[in-house]
């Protein structure tokens, strides 16, 4: 009821403008009627409190001291995740190492990772193999944030003394889930992984609960079909190896189900034809493209932003 701009005018003012959308605003009203109806229209406007009048002043610094303490370990937090998300990017989804790595084994490689809240629970990790050789592991951990990233971090501890095999991949994923199988906890419950082996002209992989990769080659999309029970989930892990040429100009394409699981606008589920779809229409496209190509067609289809960590790696044979 203020002149020239309203309590709401200027709470929107306040949440758009840099310097201040951060700041915790209380409201506070004569206004009596249709009481419920407010309170709910000055939260949904971005109000932190809501204080009716007549007020007392004891009241009032006592809630501005309460919003400012929260609004200060807030401040905390989030720059605890900051931290945490630069460690994670050095150590769980280094994609300048990874490059390195594959380039030995005489292939490109082009990354995509995106956490749905700062933090995330997918990650990937490299292995040196001699003689034109490379070794790749792919995981997602059940869940996202903060500890889905401290169960990838140990993880990354039980993977980084795994010796590379040097021929069949299922040997590693049983090593892995060997070792981690009782040591998740009840949220997060298991990690889908994949491990791959790129020797010269092929590529050896198993699967372990993650979505089938696909091989692109000249146009057309292999669906490179192989699974078993995610890691940590039994004692004792079985999984069946794929061996598959990988020619020169081949693309491998690896995604985790946070690309294709959100909610569609017509309420649905994205189905995975549309991640196919996609991939067959912008075969052509260059490597450094085609994620980008992914990803925007895969997000003109959801509602909002993807509810779970995206990732993708698109690795090509030179």
């Amino acid at each position: 009821m203020m002149p020239r701009l309203d309590g709401y005018q200027a709470l929107s003012a306040l949440k758009k403008n840099q310097l201040t959308m951060d700041i915790p605003v209380i409201m506070l009203t004569a206004k009596t009627d249709s009481m419920a109806a407010e309170i709910e229209k000055t939260f949904s406007a971005g109000a932190d409190d809501y204080i009716r009048k007549p007020f007392q002043l004891a009241e009032v610094r006592a809630r501005v001291r309460n919003l400012a303490a929260r609004h200060l370990l807030m401040k905390e937090r989030v720059s605890d995740l900051r931290n945490a998300a630069m460690v994670q990017k050095k150590f769980l989804t280094n994609s300048g190492e990874t490059e390195n790595v594959l380039k030995n084994a005489g292939l490109k490689a082009v990354f995509f990772n995106q956490p749905s809240n700062g933090i995330s629970g997918d990650f990937w990790f490299p292995k040196k193999m001699p003689n034109g050789k490379a070794g790749l592991f792919v995981a997602d951990t059940c869940g996202h944030g903060v500890l889905a990233a401290i169960i990838s971090m140990r993880i990354l501890s039980v993977i980084d003394h795994c010796s590379a095999p040097n021929l069949h991949p299922s040997e590693f994923l049983a090593a892995v889930n060997s070792d981690i199988y009782d040591l998740l906890s009840p949220e997060a419950k298991f990690v889908a992984g994949m491990y791959f082996i790129f020797d010269q002209q092929k590529l050896i992989f198993s699967n372990a609960g993650q979505p089938m990769p696909f091989l692109l080659r000249e146009g057309k999309l292999i669906e490179l079909k192989t699974s078993a029970p995610p890691l940590g989930v039994f004692s004792e892990l079985t999984t069946n190896e794929i061996e598959h040429e990988f020619r020169k100009g081949d693309r491998l394409i690896i995604y985790t189900d946070g690309l294709f699981e959100g909610e569609a606008v017509n309420s649905e589920t994205v189905p995975l034809n549309r991640v196919i779809a996609c991939l067959e229409k912008n075969c052509s496209v260059p490597l450094a493209d085609m994620t980008r190509f992914l990803i925007s067609d895969m997000q003109a289809c959801i509602k909002r932003d993807f509810d779970d960590d995206v990732t993708i790696i698109i690795i090509e044979m030179q």
